[in-house]
């Protein structure tokens, strides 16, 4: 019997994944610089990737609007599972 590695599994996104915000705004003679880190925990069915987009959206829309550039970051590694299998030949 011959081994061989079976398919990964996909990487799934985890919405407690942190996300990294690190923002910069011009002020009067200078500038401010923040850096935050935010994520969501949910009570019920796990958000799709959509919809934490739009909830992170409006932070990212908020900071914007207030003359914030910025930076919206996730940094995850993943596990990924395999195992080998024995095949017929």
């Amino acid at each position: 019997m011959a081994l061989q590695w079976t398919d990964p599994t996909p990487a799934v996104f985890s919405h407690r994944t942190p996300l990294l915000i690190t923002a910069q705004k011009a002020t009067p003679g200078g500038s401010a610089q923040m850096s935050l880190q935010a994520s969501v925990i949910a009570e019920g069915p796990t958000p799709t990737d959509e919809e934490l987009l739009e909830w992170y959206g409006v932070l990212y829309n908020a900071l914007r609007a207030d003359g914030w550039s910025l930076d919206l970051r996730f940094e995850q590694a993943t596990t990924v599972q395999r195992q080998i299998t024995e095949t017929g030949e």
